[in-house]
């Protein structure tokens, strides 16, 4: 995902409600949700690397999403 060129890893959690966020900006998560965006969102603005090494870095240590596909906003169960 890319805002104002600016490109955002956004994952799904597994269980969101493990972590809840006590920040204003984090309270507004059910909105990217409501909007297709994933629970969180992960920048390498203000850091010295690339986002193809963010994206590297996420597929070598998350975990296999596949035995837990995310219940998406609106998706038929």
């Amino acid at each position: 995902m890319a805002l104002r060129s600016q490109h955002l890893l956004a994952p799904w959690l597994f269980d969101p409600v493990l972590y809840p966020s006590s920040h204003t900006l984090g309270k507004l998560a059910g909105v990217n949700r409501a909007m297709g965006f994933g629970d969180i969102a992960i920048s390498v603005s203000g850091t010295d690397r690339r986002f193809e090494e963010l994206v590297a870095a996420f597929d070598r240590y998350a975990p296999d999403p596949s035995p837990y596909p995310p219940s998406l906003p609106n998706s038929a169960s």
